[in-house]
């Protein structure tokens, strides 16, 4: 299922944010940043929800390949340094992306609602298209798009 008409969307691959496309300095990925950097507390305004979805999230790709060198690297990197991550790793949740609404505060634009959709990609399994949308008319669709401007300046500025 398609975002309805006239809705304000964002994509993201891989692991990064539409909101905040670039893990901050000194994370080496999502899960770093999510587990460790204190702003991540700030920017998800429900954390909790989307760090015990994301270790999830992670112990589902790691029961589909538990033997990936590059999986356990991050599993007991994430293990050694975060204790909520420990935490959330011993309750043994698995699952995938699923259809929900997350909420965000952005420092430039202010509180923004989207809801998550996933979209498996057939011609390389493991990949997912993910893509975020706003209601239209919403102030979260307002805030979407003077995002978009603002990164839009910025791409101009540079």
């Amino acid at each position: 299922m398609l975002p309805p008409a006239g809705t304000k969307s964002a994509t993201t691959t891989g692991n990064h944010h539409p909101t905040n496309p670039q893990p901050a300095p000194g994370h080496r990925h999502f899960g770093d940043q999510l587990s460790t950097d204190p702003e991540a507390q700030r920017f998800y305004a429900d954390w909790h929800d989307v760090a015990r979805n994301s270790v999830a999230g992670f112990r589902f790709g790691h029961g589909e390949a538990p033997d990936d060198p590059r999986i356990q690297q991050v599993l007991d990197e994430l293990l050694d340094r975060s204790p909520e991550f420990a935490r959330l790793w011993t309750t043994h949740d698995a699952r995938g992306k699923a259809l929900e609404s997350k909420r965000f505060h952005h420092h430039d634009v202010g509180p923004i609602t989207l809801t998550m959709q996933t979209f498996d990609v057939r011609s390389t399994p493991g990949q997912a298209l993910v893509v975020y949308h706003a209601a239209p008319g919403t102030p979260s669709s307002q805030a979407l798009t003077l995002l978009g401007t603002l990164a839009a300046t910025v791409r101009e500025e540079s």
